[in-house]
């Protein structure tokens, strides 16, 4: 609660605050004891992939939105909710003073709209962007018919939209 706390506090979120609101997330996502999400990734991936070597095998439907933001994208995130929060703690005064989102707050200008700043740098490890490109480049299972897509478990559509509306 007390990280929750100090949300808002100052237009830039200062790094211990960060630290902690990445340890927060990984226990999110199930893993207490790692402090940073970078590493719960790894360990997921890992798990999700049938092996605790470096190579990365090739699997069917891995559902990439179960498994937590890399810090390259937790971090502009947690940017623009600072940002937010600041302003929220500002409502009750007729007229704030509030910053010009920027970079620092997880916002970039595009065409001359905000945008949210997605990631400030590559999210994907190569190796498993070259994997994602290979499996791109497959074709589909020929003879999956009709019937097998009819029998399909929703619980298969139910966690991707699950995660769709959570952002």
């Amino acid at each position: 609660m007390d990280t929750f706390i100090k949300l808002g506090k100052q237009w830039d979120l200062d790094p211990d605050t960060h630290t902690e609101l990445e340890e927060f997330t990984c226990t999110m996502y199930g893993h207490p004891r790692l402090k940073e999400v970078n590493k719960v990734r790894s360990s997921m991936m890992r798990k999700i992939t049938g092996g605790n070597t470096t190579a990365i095998n090739k699997v069917k439907k891995v559902d990439l939105s179960r498994i937590p933001p890399c810090k390259r994208s937790l971090t502009p995130h947690c940017n623009r909710v600072n940002y937010r929060v600041a302003q929220w703690k500002l409502a009750h005064e007729p007229k704030p003073n509030i910053e010009k989102p920027t970079e620092k707050h997880g916002w970039t200008k595009e065409n001359g709209l905000l945008e949210p700043l997605w990631s400030d740098g590559p999210v994907l490890p190569s190796s498993l962007h070259e994997v994602l490109e290979s499996k791109e480049s497959e074709p589909e299972d020929a003879d999956q018919t009709e019937e097998d897509i009819a029998t399909l478990d929703e619980s298969d559509y139910a966690s991707s939209s699950d995660s769709e509306t959570d952002s």
